[in-house]
């Protein structure tokens, strides 16, 4: 016979408590932001997104008094002129530089000295301070009248929270060694290549979690606001803005597109053009909602490969292609990046455990080989 006790344990159990629900919301935004994560998933961003800045930075090899020197192209007294007497001259978003104010010796300077600090960032090597001479190079040669490209604003997108990130790292333990006075690489540098994996989040970074969810959030809303903005022009309600990219103006002429028009092929080309230009809206429509879930995660990440590759193939945009990779790389989670270089480490340590069993078999057989060898000369001694 059930006893008032049970009944009330019953009850307990059935209705469940407003103050609970509202905890677990909490401790779950709260965990989002700030819990301690391996910055291991922030030293894979680190790599590509210094080999994208790199190759980026190089692309203005010889071309540096042309496009940012005082006596290049468009000066920097030009630009002013242009943007305070001619209101209908369209400039670009990111016009202001630091090397408005810098002679041409000081950019070639700024220059050179980003390209070494980008080599040093990249492998990890004081990356307090070399993430920030990068963050500069980057300010300096992202804004002239020649290049606009949407890549570039997504590049310092990138760099500026991650470095943000590798400035707070340590923070919460100040000291005076060399590792917190320079910042360290071993979110990449130590870790897959014998570095020490911790599953325990109290010896996390608090730093590395809170800026990569601050990129992840600003790069979704980019996507989504990228997406709205190109749904202001016609030729992506129509179903052709593809079209374009793969037909440069330098190359088209009248007579191949008429020749393309008459081709047997022309509406199923028109029609794949259409699907995959719906296809691009819908993918960035849907990813500020779809791809904090890990199947779906899956499949923006992959799909991004290919928009990459139109990307740098049709719009001549390689950053934009690198920063669309590193973005949905970056939602990979920190325990997906633990596995992986768990799994890494694994196949590199049975591999040197079978070169180790190898060797002690040669070694031994040479040395039975020796022992026979001494064994007869003693015998045709004797």
């Amino acid at each position: 016979m059930p006893t008032n006790n049970d009944s009330r344990n019953r009850a307990t159990e059935v209705q469940p408590t407003t103050d609970s629900w509202w905890k677990q919301k909490i401790h779950g935004w709260n965990d989002f932001w700030f819990q301690g994560v391996d910055p291991l998933g922030l030293g894979v961003v680190r790599i590509v997104l210094g080999l994208v800045t790199l190759f980026w930075l190089w692309s203005f090899h010889g071309q540096i008094d042309a496009l940012f020197g005082q006596q290049g192209l468009v000066s920097a007294t030009a630009k002013t002129t242009l943007a305070g007497q001619n209101e209908g001259v369209e400039l670009p978003r990111t016009q202001w530089s630091p090397a408005n104010w810098m002679s041409t010796s000081a950019i070639h300077v700024v220059y050179w000295l980003g390209i070494v600090a980008t080599l040093l960032f990249t492998v990890g090597v004081a990356t307090r301070w070399t993430s920030l001479i990068v963050l500069f190079a980057a300010a300096t040669f992202t804004s002239n009248l020649f290049v606009e490209l949407e890549g570039d604003v997504l590049l310092w997108m990138g760099l500026f929270y991650i470095t943000a990130a590798y400035v707070c790292i340590g923070w919460s333990r100040p000291s005076v060694s060399p590792a917190f006075l320079l910042g360290d690489g071993r979110s990449v540098i130590a870790q897959p290549f014998g570095g020490r994996h911790s599953d325990d989040p109290r010896e996390g970074s608090v730093a590395a979690n809170f800026w990569l969810r601050v990129f992840q959030v600003h790069f979704a809303l980019y996507m989504a606001v990228s997406c709205l903005q190109k749904l202001r022009v016609v030729e992506w309600w129509a179903g052709d803005a593809l079209w374009f990219p793969f037909h440069s103006a330098l190359t088209t002429t009248y007579d191949s597109i008429v020749e393309e028009r008459l081709a047997r092929s022309a509406d199923l080309t028109r029609s794949l053009y259409g699907v995959a230009t719906y296809a691009v809206i819908i993918w960035q429509l849907s990813f500020p909602f779809l791809i904090w879930r890990s199947g779906w995660r899956r499949f923006y990440q992959w799909t991004s490969l290919l928009g990459a590759i139109v990307l740098w193939s049709g719009y001549q945009d390689p950053a934009y292609a690198g920063m669309l990779l590193i973005g949905c790389m970056s939602f990979t989670p920190a325990q997906a990046w633990q596995r992986w270089a768990h799994r890494v480490l694994g196949r590199s340590m049975q591999a040197n455990l079978q070169d180790a069993k190898e060797g002690q078999a040669v070694a031994a057989r040479s040395v039975g080989k020796s022992g026979e060898r001494i064994a007869v000369a003693s015998g045709r001694a004797s």
